[in-house]
């Protein structure tokens, strides 16, 4: 017998966990960040070629309202990104506004979605016709972890005191006792 599979807990259920983590990161350079680190982290970047902080958290959050509105079939009531944030204070609110919009998703909502039709933009590659589960494990997760992840960098390559359990105590504290100095 094959395992269960839930479109929810691979989905939402890592979402909002990685957003605490956002939001907590966020809130630790906001309280530790310089006046001036502070104007400029919004654009910060890896590398020259890379987009900025910004960009990071716009990403992530667009990747939760897109899953949403894509395994519930078109809802996309509530908070909706825009992409015009321009100050670490303006990030903190949309990655909050993102994880109470990831928290509102029921399981009931989006479970029956596997195998549902789901079209991913591709910009210059087209649209991809895929299903719930191709979307959520070829193009939502790995969109979503790449992207906190690089936030996350930028953060520590501009010298924000954050380290590995800041990232992981929100996905490692409904297992077991919370990680110190981190937020759950």
């Amino acid at each position: 017998m094959a395992p269960s599979f839930s479109v929810w807990e691979t989905s939402f259920g890592q979402y909002i966990p990685g957003l605490q983590a956002l939001v907590h990161i966020l809130q630790k350079a906001e309280a530790t960040a310089t006046p001036e680190l502070k104007s400029s982290l919004p654009e910060a970047r890896l590398a020259p070629d890379m987009l900025p902080l910004k960009f990071q958290v716009q990403f992530l959050s667009n990747v939760v309202f897109k899953t949403r509105e894509r395994l519930t079939g078109g809802k996309t009531d509530g908070f909706k990104p825009e992409g015009t944030e321009t100050s670490l204070a303006d990030l903190i609110v949309t990655a909050e506004k993102t994880l109470e919009l990831a928290k509102g998703v029921t399981p009931e909502e989006v479970d029956g979605a596997a195998d549902r039709e789901a079209q991913i933009m591709m910009g210059k590659r087209g649209t991809i016709t895929t299903h719930g589960r191709g979307y959520v494990f070829g193009y939502g997760i790995p969109n979503f972890y790449f992207h906190l992840s690089t936030a996350y960098a930028i953060l520590r390559k501009e010298g924000i005191e954050i380290g590995k359990s800041d990232y992981l105590a929100p996905f490692i504290s409904p297992f077991g006792e919370p990680v110190p100095d981190a937020a759950s």
